[in-house]
């Protein structure tokens, strides 16, 4: 059975002990982390190949909506990587720290090669699963339990690619069936936890997740919101694009990693919060502590590199330096800031990057409730809400990548905060590409009426066909000619200038034209368009002597 007794003294998270285990050997540790990072694809040493999800934002839900998923609860505790290696676990945290514990977990027998005895314990060999490690408070009894949320692979082959049904059936009939069909060998250690496959459900059933399974996790162990899993999405290390957890406001906190300044004779620190720009140390925020948390990281030797977590705190006063560098006594002490430190976490090994802290910090703006979520995904799918409605002022109103993004990445839409902004997208846009992104010179009013006719070019659909043919006779002024129809203003649209060759923009016609293009080859785009092009050469013909003296005879082309 497990256990939740750990070590005298040991620090403990929602009743979860952080120091679980033993530290492995510097040398083993540094084997496994060469084998874990071969087998899954991962360069990093100093983070572990765990998946990050983005803080649910208005705007998301229509991509959960729109897309096969999974729901399931979040329980508060400690995120682990689980190593099954010839009969041994390690458990590795955020940070690629590793810790060997105890635990039974044997290959599936019909797994064994033919001729084996099925009672026969075969130990796993590189087998990954992620989970979080909790602790079930039942009166005075507790037990801890690892959740397994996904599995990375099993026995040294990689599975992140499967779909997400699967990676959950492997980790049912290969994990933890297989720990109830054979008992453990005489002499074998107790587990230190339970091994349970984390209940998930279809997105349509999330009022089921809300109203039955909250309540009943929450009689053992604290919740910390939703986890949406996409099902087709493969298993991506690191900050990945897709997945989506829901947390309540006063429970959405940061990791930063704490930055220490020394003022004044005699010194006196003073504590900012530090985040990361692209791997680079940015100062983000000053940091106010109580005076016994001021104190104890004042003593404490390895302050400025501890991570700290922090909660939002609309109360919490915090003191705003100024930029004298020589004392703390002048600045604004009534500023009211965002964060309050709560404690540092030896499992995270890292603050956020920027563009995570802009999401949370955005969620925290939005204060999504339980009920909207609900509402967003109902069990009847006839009672969905207008996405159209929705869409629309998801139209007017930039999203939380681009309002955050730097001014060079909002230029070209910009896509989430995993991945590439802008990537693969053209250099410039031309004028009869129906993609390109609206004018700016279109006033915003006008977006809202532009939306029912969502298959027209951008570029065009929000002027009638009256307007445009008073457009095309504005005089523009006259100049070099530009090349291939391409913009020069950086994308900038101009109403004036841009040709309407079709009336109709259905899908059939839009298609009809693509391929019309394709097929003129180099041609100039308005030759396709009927207006005139620049005239060719002719080719000279008749009776041509060469340089050398030879002569030759070229017939004319037929017309």
């Amino acid at each position: 059975m497990a256990s939740g007794a750990g070590p005298a003294g040991s620090q403990t998270i929602a009743g979860v002990p952080v120091d679980l285990g033993q530290p492995v050997h510097i040398n083993t540790k540094k084997q496994l982390q060469r084998q874990i990072n071969a087998i899954v694809g991962w360069n990093d040493l100093d983070r572990a190949p765990i998946n990050v999800g983005q803080t649910m934002l208005r705007g998301n839900e229509h991509q959960v909506g729109e897309h096969p998923y999974f729901v399931c609860e979040k329980s508060v505790g400690v995120r682990y990587l689980a190593l099954l290696v010839q009969g041994r676990c390690y458990l590795i945290s955020q940070n690629y720290d590793i810790r060997e514990v105890t635990l039974f977990c044997p290959v599936r027998p019909d797994r064994l090669q033919p001729g084996v005895d099925r009672n026969t314990i075969v130990p796993h060999q590189w087998t990954i699963l992620d989970g979080v490690l909790v602790c079930d408070k039942d009166g005075s009894k507790s037990v801890l339990t690892l959740l397994l949320y996904d599995i990375l692979a099993l026995n040294g082959s990689p599975v992140m690619t499967s779909k997400l049904q699967d990676r959950l059936k492997l980790i049912q009939n290969d994990v933890v069936g297989p720990r109830k069909q054979l008992p453990p060998p005489k002499g074998h250690p107790p587990d230190m936890f339970q091994l349970v496959l984390q209940s998930m459900y279809p997105i349509n059933r999330v009022g089921h997740v809300i109203r039955s399974i909250l309540p009943r996790v929450s009689q053992t162990r604290q919740n910390a919101g939703l986890v949406f899993t996409p099902v087709l999405l493969p298993y991506t290390p690191g900050y990945s694009k897709g997945l989506f957890h829901w947390t309540p406001t006063s429970m959405l906190f940061a990791d930063f990693q704490l930055g220490v300044e020394w003022r004044g004779r005699p010194p006196k620190p003073g504590f900012k919060l530090v985040i990361h720009d692209k791997r680079t140390q940015v100062f983000h925020d000053w940091i106010t502590f109580s005076p016994e948390d001021f104190e104890a990281f004042r003593q404490d030797k390895k302050a400025s590199s501890r991570i700290v977590e922090c909660v939002y705190d609309p109360e919490w006063l915090t003191y705003i330096p100024s930029h004298d560098k020589s004392t703390w006594d002048t600045g604004s002490a009534e500023f009211n800031a965002t964060e309050r430190g709560v404690g540092w976490r030896k499992d995270r090994g890292m603050p956020l990057e920027r563009n995570f802290l802009a999401m949370i910090e955005k969620a925290i703006s939005e204060d999504i409730k339980l009920e909207e979520i609900e509402r967003f995904f109902p069990d009847d799918p006839t009672k969905k809400p207008n996405m159209s409605a929705q869409s629309k002022s998801r139209h007017e109103t930039p999203s939380a990548s681009d309002e955050y993004a730097p001014p060079s990445k909002k230029k070209r839409g910009g896509g989430g905060s995993g991945g590439n902004p802008g990537a693969g997208q053209r250099p410039s846009y031309r004028r009869n590409d129906y993609d390109a992104p609206p004018s700016p010179e279109v006033p915003a009013s006008s977006i809202a009426d532009a939306s029912s006719v969502a298959e027209k070019s951008p570029s065009l659909r929000r002027k009638s066909s009256l307007e445009r043919e008073s457009a095309l006779k504005v005089d523009t002024p006259t100049g070099e000619e530009e090349e291939a129809g391409e913009l020069t203003d950086n994308n900038n649209l101009h109403i004036g200038s841009i040709y309407a060759p079709l009336e109709n923009f259905d899908k059939e016609t839009i298609a009809a034209k693509r391929a019309q293009l394709a097929a003129l080859g180099n041609r100039r785009i308005w030759a396709s368009l009927g207006l005139e092009d620049k005239p060719q050469r002719t080719r000279a013909y008749g009776l041509i002597v060469s340089k050398s003296g030879e002569v030759a005879y070229v017939r004319p082309l037929e017309k």
